[in-house]
């Protein structure tokens, strides 16, 4: 299928069905299509990541493989903040990977607060890092610290929101009978 040419227009939600319903049925265009998030043209690379994106759910094994791939694709520089977005969501869509992956929990442990992103990147960022840090009490403990220091100067409602969240969303903490 000649993916630059269909992605080459405006793309409506409607286009984004019809164009995830094809590649759903067939993984050499799913692949086809994923090798175009790579690609030079800004619009083309955030186009087809927001197709590909629509299919974690109903494939998420077609992702397993692709893993370190997209991770180096959402750190790299210069990558457009809508692809990025599309990637960390592909993350939090499919089942966590085991053991965790160290270099997606530094990323988005980093990036939780970061004003050079969007809030949609910043709120993903701290979904994923809370999901992988609830493995393990010392990573939640590092999670906590970092959101409690950093909560009280974030503006945007969203990102304050999710971070609350998650906050909010933890084990409870055994008390110590004396």
């Amino acid at each position: 299928m000649p993916w630059e040419e269909l992605l080459s227009g405006t793309l409506h939600k409607a286009d984004v069905d019809r164009f995830a319903a094809i590649i759903e049925e067939d993984y050499t265009q799913f692949l086809s299509l994923y090798g175009l998030i790579r690609s030079k043209e800004p619009s083309l690379s955030r186009k087809a990541t927001w197709i590909v994106s629509q299919v974690c759910s109903v494939h998420p094994g077609w992702f397993e493989p692709l893993r370190k791939d997209m991770l180096e694709m959402a750190m790299a520089p210069g990558m457009v903040h809508g692809s990025i977005r599309q990637l960390l969501y592909i993350f939090n869509q499919i089942p966590m990977e085991d053991p965790i992956d160290v270099a997606l929990l530094d990323f988005c442990l980093n990036n939780m607060f970061n004003p050079q992103f969007e809030p949609g990147i910043q709120s993903l960022c701290i979904k994923i890092a809370h999901q992988r840090c609830l493995c393990e009490p010392e990573l939640l403990r590092e999670f906590n610290l970092i959101v409690d220091d950093r909560l009280p100067f974030v503006t945007h409602t969203g990102v304050r929101g999710t971070a609350q969240r998650c906050r909010k969303n933890q084990p409870e903490k055994k008390k110590k009978n004396r």
